[in-house]
């Protein structure tokens, strides 16, 4: 509750922004085996358009290495190259090493999945930071006759080291769907931040991931 009342306090202070959030990853399979045991190599691409009139403002580049211990523990690794422009004629480049431990629990009415991410975040002007990220989600099963779309919530929250503080919180509801070994995502999203310039906006994305 006291990090909802933060961000809501700094509604006010802040700029607003809507945006359309774009994701392609292609994971190709490096090994495989009947125990559920696998190693991908990830490449992802990511751009996202906002200041309210559909103007890059993100994006994004990055490969990694993710490994399915077994259906419910995967461990993953990765490098993320970042231009963004939150803001008119203000840039900023990162690069950025993650790494991942993610939980899945599938029960008879839904699934849960937990993922947990540290991330150091090496800035061009700006700090080096590392950052704990968590972002709990809830997937319901196949609905809509033979759309087959399976609903699903998600919130997720960003912990910064260096200020020793909550910092951002996104909220997400969309539906997902499967193609073979393919999946699509499309998603309303809401982010309350307390980190400049950009303090909340609203956006609508797609996710699309393709396993070879």
């Amino acid at each position: 509750m006291g990090f909802y009342a933060f961000a809501q306090s700094q509604e006010t202070q802040g700029d607003s922004d809507f945006q359309v959030w774009t994701e392609f990853t292609v994971a190709v399979p490096l090994s495989e085996s009947k125990e559920h045991r696998r190693l991908d190599l990830l490449f992802n691409g990511v751009l996202r358009l906002g200041q309210n009139r559909l103007f890059p403002v993100d994006e994004r580049a990055g490969i990694g290495l993710e490994y399915a211990i077994n259906k419910n523990l995967s461990l993953a690794t990765s490098y993320l190259y970042r231009r963004s422009e939150p803001v008119k004629n203000r840039t900023d480049y990162e690069h950025r090493l993650r790494f991942d431990a993610t939980v899945s629990k599938s029960f008879r009415y839904f699934s849960l999945k937990d993922r947990n991410r540290f991330e150091y975040r090496i800035r061009v002007n700006h700090s080096d930071s590392w950052r704990y990220r968590n972002r709990l989600t809830l997937q319901l099963p196949e609905y809509f006759g033979k759309l087959k779309l399976a609903p699903f919530v998600s919130d997720e929250i960003y912990y910064d080291f260096s200020s020793k503080q909550l910092t951002t919180n996104d909220f997400y509801i969309g539906v997902s769907k499967k193609f073979n070994k393919s999946q699509i995502e499309i998603f309303l999203l809401r982010r309350d931040s307390s980190s400049p310039p950009i303090r909340k906006f609203n956006a609508i994305g797609i996710n699309y991931k393709i396993r070879l």
